[in-house]
């Protein structure tokens, strides 16, 4: 199989590709080793300076404080970027992380098992099951059990958040 730096290009090329099946035009690649094998004061450092350029007003991250989040680089995001959402408006802060203050109003965690704000999805099921299956093959080979066992719960999901929330299928964040 594929390893190292060529592995770490296909998997950068996957993400863009995904990326773009879903409108995303502005694709960030902090280089930091995948499995949460970093500082996490580089992390946060490289969050805020994105914030800075990109200037959003919402920050979008894996909820830190789900319980069977087994991925400590996805806790680490979710924690990195709770401090940025926080101190992105902040000049004199943000300066110490080398980055420009940013406009930031709210954090919201997907994949987050306590959701208290729901998104109606509708269409966008279909799209993003695309943008992960297809763009993400190194991943979830074509008819993998992964591929079929994630976009179960991804549907399953959907119609769950959409009970909750009355709108049919929907994204749940906290």
């Amino acid at each position: 199989g594929i390893r190292g730096e060529a592995l770490i290009a296909l998997r950068k090329q996957e993400a863009t590709r995904s990326a773009a099946m879903l409108g995303v035009t502005d694709v960030r690649f902090l280089d930091l080793c995948d499995g949460g094998f970093y500082e996490q004061k580089d992390l946060i450092q490289k969050l805020a300076q994105v914030a800075g350029d990109f200037q959003p007003d919402v920050i979008l991250a894996p909820d830190p404080d789900v319980t069977s989040e087994c991925h400590a680089d996805h806790r680490n995001v979710g924690a990195a970027a709770r401090q940025v959402a926080y101190f992105a408006p902040y000049a004199g802060i943000m300066a110490g992380y080398e980055a420009a203050a940013a406009p930031v109003q709210a954090l919201a965690y997907y994949m987050t098992a306590k959701p208290n704000r729901y998104i109606k999805t509708g269409g966008y099921l279909h799209l993003q099951h695309k943008s992960i299956f297809t763009c993400h093959r190194s991943q979830f080979p074509e008819g993998s059990a992964d591929e079929k066992s994630i976009g179960l719960y991804l549907k399953l999901r959907a119609i769950d958040f959409g009970l909750r929330s009355g709108k049919g299928c929907a994204e749940g964040f906290r």
